[in-house]
């Protein structure tokens, strides 16, 4: 699961017809001039819709919920900003440390894996998936009753959370609302 999946799903809610570009990262791709003038940091995803290119999946998303999403970006100033603070909060509060767990449970070689850093950072994970737990009571989304992109981009990052066994006991309001999330059929076609 990477980045990239985030606007897989986005695309997939949107219900636009897209292609897939798959970029080969060990051999660089993504650094190669071609790649570069579209995207001058060399990272994935970017996306080319037209005219328009824009990179970074939580961009790309946003991008996306305005111009395709139908109802997955709300009207009201509101509820906009509840997707701009999820959406943030889910790339820089939690990413972070599922990312640090990943890298030395998974990613790393053995030899350079860091338990101590990894326990840490799921610990950290754990109790920022408790300040979801709380923006989740008495609502069935993250923006009240409706699903919307904000859904999608704190879902994914939920997703990881799932997969790297982070503990969610002590959280049952995002356990509720991820089963809800995770059942659509974009998420189950992503996983």
């Amino acid at each position: 699961m990477n980045r990239g999946g985030r606007s897989v799903l986005a695309l997939e809610e949107c219900g636009v017809t897209y292609e897939l570009r798959d970029l080969n990262l060990q051999n660089q791709e993504h650094k190669k001039p071609d790649y570069l003038k579209l995207n001058p940091s060399g990272t994935v995803p970017t996306l080319v819709d037209g005219d328009t290119v824009v990179w970074e999946s939580m961009a790309i998303n946003l991008y996306l919920a305005e111009k395709y999403g139908k109802d997955l970006m709300p009207s009201s100033p509101a509820e906009r900003a509840l997707v701009y603070q999820w959406s943030l909060w889910a790339i820089t509060a939690l990413e972070p440390r599922l990312v640090t767990v990943f890298a030395n449970r998974v990613m790393l070689p053995e030899a350079e894996r860091n338990e101590k850093a990894a326990a840490a950072a799921a610990t950290e994970a754990a109790q920022q998936l408790q300040v979801l737990d709380h923006g989740l009571e008495g609502r069935a989304y993250l923006c009240g009753e409706d699903f919307t992109i904000v859904d999608v981009n704190v879902g994914h990052v939920v997703a990881w959370a799932n997969l790297m066994g982070i503990d969610m006991s002590g959280v049952p309001e995002v356990r509720r609302w991820f089963e809800s999330v995770g059942s659509r059929p974009s998420f189950r076609k992503l996983m």
